[in-house]
């Protein structure tokens, strides 16, 4: 009864050593595999009742849909068992592989989401060709279909202050049919429109104040109005004392109605910290010339 007892508690454990993918060794101490994980163990895999079980050195996890591996380009199935693959938080990102080549861990933020790049350094043809990122100038050529990401705008009824801190990100401003709403020259807190009479003189007087040290003025427009019934007269339009440009109103034209009107489609510019002046070149008895534009530092 004993040596049935014995027999058999020898069985369980050699198959459960197998099952855990254990090995047996020979007296001497060398160690002999078992048989693939799952067959059946082999007699000739036990050399004695007293021999020492060691840990295998390597583990198959099979490929079934059950298994916790899969071959590499098997297609997908639903259901499939499968390991979580953990990544590392990093809230500043850092280096996780020191050598080209070299395993690395996934950086991922606080939330788990994995840090990408849209790196277009080691892509090629097709990638460049299906991927979000683009080579600028020289680069692939536009082809229909290209992939990439949409630019949104926000909708806006009346326009609104977005943000009101400069350097600051913001979206896009568009109207309710996605036109995008822009001005032509400059953002509207740096237009500017202003005017200056000459009263029988022909002397310069101001138009539009210097921008300050750092500005510049810029001209989109100009119009003049003579109150003369009788004179006309030419006019300069200066950046201080330089003439930038010139208009006029001629004795026909020398009405209680005449009038100078002009557009610039590029903008005079003048210097940093210099006012827009005009001069009439005949002492008319009134004569009121007004200017938009805008300010930049360039």
């Amino acid at each position: 009864m004993k040596l049935k007892i014995s027999i058999l508690l020898l069985a369980l454990c050699t198959s459960n050593a197998f099952a855990q993918g254990w090995q047996i060794p020979y007296p001497a101490g060398t160690p002999r595999a078992l048989n693939t994980p799952g067959t059946t163990m082999s007699k000739a895999n036990i050399n004695t009742f007293g021999d020492q079980l060691v840990a295998a050195t390597s583990i198959i996890p099979g490929t079934t849909a059950t298994s916790l591996g899969k071959a590499e380009d098997a297609l997908f199935v639903d259901g499939q068992t499968g390991v979580t693959a953990l990544g590392v938080r990093n809230t500043t990102a850092v280096t996780l592989a020191a050598n080209e080549g070299a395993n690395s861990a996934i950086g991922v933020n606080r939330y788990g989401s994995i840090y990408t790049v849209m790196n277009t350094a080691n892509m090629g043809s097709a990638d460049l060709t299906s991927g979000v990122a683009k080579i600028g100038h020289a680069g692939a050529a536009y082809a229909q279909y290209d992939g990439g990401i949409p630019a949104y705008g926000v909708s806006n009824e009346t326009l609104a202050l977005r943000s009101a801190v400069a350097d600051k990100y913001m979206p896009l401003t568009t109207d309710r049919f996605g036109r995008l709403i822009a001005l032509p020259y400059a953002p509207s807190d740096q237009t500017w429109h202003a005017c200056g009479t000459s009263t029988a003189v022909t002397s310069d007087v101001v138009i539009k104040a210097s921008a300050g040290a750092t500005s510049r003025i810029y001209v989109t427009g100009i119009n003049c109005k003579n109150t003369s019934a009788t004179v006309g007269t030419t006019i300069d339009f200066k950046d201080a004392a330089t003439v930038i440009s010139v208009g006029g109103i001629s004795s026909s034209q020398a009405t209680a109605a005449g009038s100078f009107s002009t557009t610039f489609p590029v903008p005079l510019r003048g210097t940093a910290n210099t006012a827009l002046n005009f001069a009439a070149n005949v002492a008319v008895t009134s004569l009121t010339c007004c200017g938009v534009g805008y300010t930049a530092t360039n």
